[in-house]
């Protein structure tokens, strides 16, 4: 059974991943991965590529880190901080501040 490698994409990078695989590419940057053989197969004739597009809007890339860097410390602090109360701060910031503050951002706890 060969699995196929299928790179999801928002609409702007999809063109983009096309043009960069199959056969006829001279600049097929995943060609690295591995072959059919090692069970990978980059090919634009997949046809779930760019079939599922999301509607959601895209953020601004300095917006998307922002939010990556505080979801990021206030997990690791609502885990790790030496104090109750930081810790506590910390997991309010994930699972209040962070998505009251930031739309775009869901915290989902386990």
């Amino acid at each position: 059974m060969i699995k196929k490698l299928a790179i999801g994409l928002f609409a702007p990078g999809c063109r983009a991943v096309l043009a960069s695989i199959g056969e006829g590419s001279s600049n097929n940057i995943y060609r690295g991965l591995g072959t059919v053989a090692d069970g990978i197969e980059v090919s634009a004739a997949i046809p779930e590529m760019c079939a599922t597009m999301s509607t959601d809007v895209l953020a601004h890339p300095g917006r998307q880190q922002m939010i990556a860097r505080i979801a990021v410390v206030s997990f690791f602090q609502s885990v790790f901080a030496l104090q109750p109360r930081e810790r506590q701060a910390a997991a309010a910031e994930l699972a209040v501040y962070l998505p009251g503050d930031f739309g775009e951002a869901r915290y989902l706890i386990p």
